[in-house]
């Protein structure tokens, strides 16, 4: 259960810091672009 609320604090922080949300939601598109520009 410790662990639990550890993890849910831990997604508030996330969610109120804008620039890691940003980050963190644009990360995988970014490398996903890249990726299929140089190997495709």
């Amino acid at each position: 259960m410790k662990l639990l609320n550890i993890a849910l604090k831990e997604v508030k922080i996330t969610f109120r810091d804008r620039m890691a949300l940003l980050i963190l939601l644009a990360m995988p598109f970014i490398l996903m672009t890249i990726m299929g520009m140089a190997l495709g």
